[in-house]
């Protein structure tokens, strides 16, 4: 916790007077979409019960809404707009036409899979359920990503996709697959930025924390360990041993 609240307070030392964030001080040039990634940490930050100044915090909601309140439709313009719509959401200080309105003119238009994913979570937020299986689905389907600066890749916006979806509780029978090809992409790469990183976390705190106990049978004797380490004596591996998932979430594993 202190590494986190520490982290914190060094985000705080980038906002601005106007309650942007810049990249490297206070003085540097206010990016849109870093700035709703800064609020979109330290609104979970705050929702975990974390110290985060009011007055900051307050400050960098109204900048998000003021953003917002500009007529820049752009790609460039798009990826910000549902990201900092979406940290509105996670607050109810989002208005529900302005989601609306995204979802039913520029979905298509969307940048990314995160930006997409990112608008399905605020409408879910809002009980936008029909709109918001249609942007995750829209995301699930995408192939390719658009020209907005985000510091983003395929990976991230996979693992980001991941996150959202599993927080929104749509789409259950979806998440299996994706969470096994984000984890495939994953282990291929020698290395992964700092984006990668902090939504393949997310990813894993989100899918660990979905309801269900583990219910395995190892040769038909029950466990629910969670996690199950499973060490077999060379005589059993000789004789061979069948586990079979008996609960009503998938059991991922690990060889």
């Amino acid at each position: 916790r202190a590494r986190v609240q520490d982290a914190i307070q060094r985000i705080l030392t980038l906002q601005d007077a106007g309650g942007g964030f810049g990249l490297w001080n206070p003085d540097s040039n206010v990016e849109t979409w870093l700035s709703a990634y800064a609020m979109d940490f330290l609104v979970r930050a705050r929702q975990e019960q974390y110290l985060v100044p009011e007055s900051a915090y307050q400050h960098g909601l109204k900048y998000l809404q003021e953003q917002l309140n500009t007529d820049e439709f752009g790609e460039a313009e798009l990826g910000w707009r549902a990201y900092a719509l979406y940290v509105l959401a996670r607050v109810q200080q989002a208005a529900i036409g302005d989601l609306r309105y995204l979802h039913d003119n520029h979905l298509q238009k969307l940048p990314s899979a995160l930006a997409q994913a990112q608008l399905g979570a605020a409408l879910a937020r809002y009980g936008e359920l029909d709109r918001a299986r249609e942007a995750f689905s829209t995301a699930l389907n995408r192939t390719g990503r658009g020209e907005g600066r985000d510091y983003g890749s395929p990976l991230r916006d996979r693992a980001a996709l991941l996150t959202l979806l599993v927080e929104s509780g749509l789409l259950p029978d979806r998440i299996p697959q994706l969470a096994e090809e984000v984890a495939a992409e994953f282990n291929q790469r020698r290395y992964a930025s700092t984006q990668e990183q902090a939504w393949l976390l997310l990813a894993a705190q989100a899918l660990l924390k979905q309801p269900g106990q583990i219910r395995l049978a190892v040769d038909g004797q029950a466990t629910t360990a969670d996690p199950f380490y499973l060490t077999p004596t060379v005589e059993q591996l000789a004789k061979g041993l069948t586990v079979a998932n008996q609960g009503a979430q998938p059991a991922w594993y690990t060889l």
